[in-house]
């Protein structure tokens, strides 16, 4: 069997394909936003240094021809701009090359021996592109070897097996047998897999593989293209603002400012604030604290708005406030819903032992909320607030009857009714902590 027949049965070579990758062959160049009163920019692609006299073919996706142009902001045209930089049509690319190895080791029984390869910069288009050029294999040793390549694309092309012997006569190997048609650019591995008894030695030469000079056939283009956007001129500003006036310690806020246009992009902040605060975010969040027992009023000052056109600065110290409430702790009020039901000054009794200004049912301090004997079993409905109707603390205590809570007083007497009846009689005298009772027969 001839080495084309054998190749195309063991479909083993076909590992070097990778995926295509235009970028090699041209890159745009990267273009900050800009504001429209700006002067006038140049636009620009690259080509590799080998390939520097296909710059001169560059055409871009507006017309213009060659590796740049000039472009003028427009106040009355603003917003996104994109141009690609595309390799025309027929554009010569000159003859390119890479090497692939040396490799070479020893690979224990039942091991696997890695190599990996690296190409890059090789401006090839699949479909037009060729190869040549030829590859050098070697195993010393008899019996099995496995061979598995992993591609850039995360893919693993194998194993396949085969025996050293005929591996060994396919040595060299002409590079264009191989079917080879897409981009070479990128990582791969070649993995070798000892199947036999002994030792195996591999050795794969260094080979030089040759992309022969060609013409591109239609556009190669770049991607991404250049893409800015651009801005109108230096906005005003028009106030500084926080998203609550009032909260609860612990709540967030966000501070912002309004301008003219609103959203104008073209513009750098510096916050400043409470504890060290900065911020140089348009729309910065802020958590303030307040430990106290008072209401604390905490000040955030836009401290510079710079227009990025022009480095202009658009406004200084604008201070926004906000009040910060303190944080209720559930755990620093006491219940006391354990008098008797029937005393007089019977009474749930609420106190905060967090800070003696905080109002409990309206009563500061301390609340003791008088109950009935009918309250027995019902709830009483509590709320704690340190002055602002938002952070209050809600919830609800039950009335309950301590174990001498006081029965009901009943006497019970007999009447005999002729000769085999009697009559019951109940004296009720007081209900006790009862609203009502039932008698039954026993």
């Amino acid at each position: 069997m001839n080495k084309f027949l054998l190749l195309c049965s063991y479909l083993f070579f076909g590992v070097f394909s990778v995926h295509s990758a235009f970028a090699q062959c041209i890159s745009s160049v990267p273009q900050n936003d800009i504001g429209c009163d700006n002067g006038p920019i140049t636009i620009s692609a690259t080509v590799p240094s080998f390939m520097s006299g296909a710059a001169s073919n560059i055409v871009w996706s507006n017309g213009a021809v060659g590796p740049n142009f000039t472009f003028t902001p427009n106040c009355s045209q603003l917003g996104p701009k994109t141009f690609t930089p595309c390799l025309g049509d027929g554009t010569p690319i000159p003859a390119q090359s890479f090497v692939i190895g040396p490799f070479n080791g020893s690979i224990a029984p039942g091991a696997t021996a890695t190599q990996s390869i690296n190409v890059s910069n090789i401006c090839f288009q699949p479909g037009v592109s060729q190869y040549a050029g030829s590859l050098a294999l070697n195993f010393t040793g008899s019996g099995t070897i496995c061979l598995s390549v992993g591609l850039p694309d995360g893919s693993v092309q194998g194993p396949i097996c085969q025996d050293i012997a005929t591996i060994n006569g396919l040595s060299p190997i002409p590079i264009s047998l191989l079917g080879i048609t897409s981009d070479p650019n990128g990582t791969w591995t070649v993995s070798i897999e000892n199947q036999t008894g002994g030792n195996v030695g591999y050795n794969i030469s260094a080979s030089t593989i040759t992309i022969p000079a060609y013409n591109t056939q239609g556009f190669i283009c770049a991607d991404p293209p250049v893409e800015f956007y651009v801005f109108g001129g230096c906005p005003s500003f028009v106030s500084v603002n926080v998203s609550k006036t009032q909260i609860c310690a612990g709540e967030q806020v966000t501070l912002s400012a309004t301008l003219n246009p609103v959203g104008a992009p073209n513009v750098s902040y510096q916050w400043t604030g409470p504890n060290g605060f900065t911020s140089t975010s348009p729309t910065p969040t802020v958590t303030p604290a307040n430990t106290g027992c008072t209401p604390q009023t905490l000040t955030y000052t836009l401290q510079t708005l710079t227009c990025t056109n022009n480095g202009n600065v658009i406004t200084t110290n604008r201070p926004v406030s906000v009040t910060v409430y303190p944080f209720i702790d559930p755990a620093g009020i006491t219940v006391d819903n354990t008098s008797n039901i029937q005393d007089p000054d019977c009474s749930v009794t609420i106190t905060s032992n967090l800070c003696p200004n905080f109002t409990i049912n309206g009563q500061t301090g301390t609340a003791t909320l008088p109950v009935l004997p009918g309250d027995n079993g019902t709830n009483v409905n509590i709320s704690v607030s340190a002055g602002y109707l938002g952070c209050n603390y809600s919830f609800n205590v039950p009335v309950t009857c301590l174990s001498n809570c006081a029965p009901p007083v009943a006497t019970l007497t007999t009447t005999c009714q002729g000769t085999n009846q009697f009559l019951v009689n109940v004296n009720v005298s007081a209900l006790g902590d009862a609203s009502s009772y039932d008698i039954e027969p026993s």
